[in-house]
């Protein structure tokens, strides 16, 4: 059964919301710890009802370089997504965060790779290092366009929260090893099925943040 009904059923139901998944590929996580990223993934995502109307899911993995595994609108069912997900290799390297922020903004979140005008819009970062560089004007970015930030770190790193949403690390959860995601999976799913719209209600203020973004950026 899925565990959207553990919440009441009907928010996941009906959501409609925009995710990207940034997956930290750099030799910070052992093959062991990013099989566990893999595996919390895919029971986070059966919460979820995938479909052009409903959750789409894009990924992007990002290590020295990032490189989006696929696209908002890539994959339109849930088993396409699990088979994907099975396929992603980690890349290794450096963690370099900025520059996957700055990534997912600029080629993630568009309407040519999917993204919709009437949708929530979120990212999730999964990560265990800190950033080689600094993270805070491309978080800042994200915000202002108003896409929410949820980071799930393994470990503990005072950036985390000024990357995330909400202050106060409201929109951080940790645990202290990989093989513990999924003790956080019940609670991001219920945020993430409760805060996303209704699928027939029209939410253009992320997209018109996003006009005023770019405008005021030259992009």
């Amino acid at each position: 059964m899925s565990l959207c009904f553990t919440f009441s059923g009907a928010p996941c139901e009906t959501a409609k919301a925009d995710i990207v998944i940034l997956v930290d590929g750099s030799n910070c996580i052992l093959p062991l710890g990013f099989r566990y990223m893999k595996l919390f993934i895919s029971e986070l995502l059966q919460t979820m009802h995938i479909g052009p109307n409903s959750f789409q899911i894009g990924l992007t993995q990002f290590s020295t370089e990032p490189k989006t595994e696929w696209n908002l609108n890539t994959h339109r069912t849930k088993e396409s997504l699990m088979k994907a997900i099975k396929k992603i290799r980690q890349n290794g390297g450096e963690t370099n965060t900025e520059k996957a922020l700055k990534h997912i903004l600029h080629h993630s979140f568009k309407p040519t790779a999917g993204m919709r005008p009437d949708s929530k819009k979120v990212a999730i970062l999964i990560i265990s290092g800190e950033s080689q560089a600094d993270i805070r004007l491309p978080a800042k970015n994200l915000k202002d366009t108003g896409i929410e930030i949820h980071v799930i770190g393994v470990g503990q790193q005072d950036e985390w929260r000024i990357i995330a949403s909400g202050g106060a690390g409201t929109y951080v959860y940790t645990t202290s090893d990989f093989g513990s995601l999924h003790s956080i999976r019940n609670n991001l799913s219920h945020s993430l099925c409760h805060r996303a719209p209704s699928r027939g209600r029209h939410h253009l203020h992320t997209l018109s943040n996003r006009w005023i973004f770019e405008a005021q950026h030259g992009l």
